[in-house]
């Protein structure tokens, strides 16, 4: 399946939804990763930073890179999953290492 990109003119209901809902998650996302970035600036907790890192990578990563397959169409979508299935991989794997050493 290939995602050709749209304008947001084109977007039905459905995808209006489907859109706010990635954004809220997007957003909630980078709030939890901006908080425990003052976490860490406070205690300097290396775990605070790993899991700030961790989420940005789940999070941040795969939307921006989402946002530039469907409305800039810069990249393929191959390399979008795979950069996408990576950066996720990776701030899971921080998330757990700082979950596991903050304890």
């Amino acid at each position: 399946m290939t995602l050709e990109p749209v304008g947001l003119q084109e977007l039905s209901g459905i995808d209006w939804l489907l859109l706010s809902g990635e954004i809220l998650i997007t957003v909630l996302g980078l709030s939890i990763s901006y908080i425990a970035y003052v976490g860490y600036r406070r205690s300097d907790s290396r775990p605070m930073l790993l899991f700030c890192i961790g989420f940005i990578l789940v999070i941040g990563v795969p939307a921006i890179v989402g946002s530039a397959v469907v409305f800039a169409d810069r990249i393929k979508d191959p390399i979008a999953g795979a950069v996408t299935q990576l950066s996720t991989i990776l701030g899971m794997v921080l998330i757990l290492i700082a979950l596991r050493t903050s304890g």
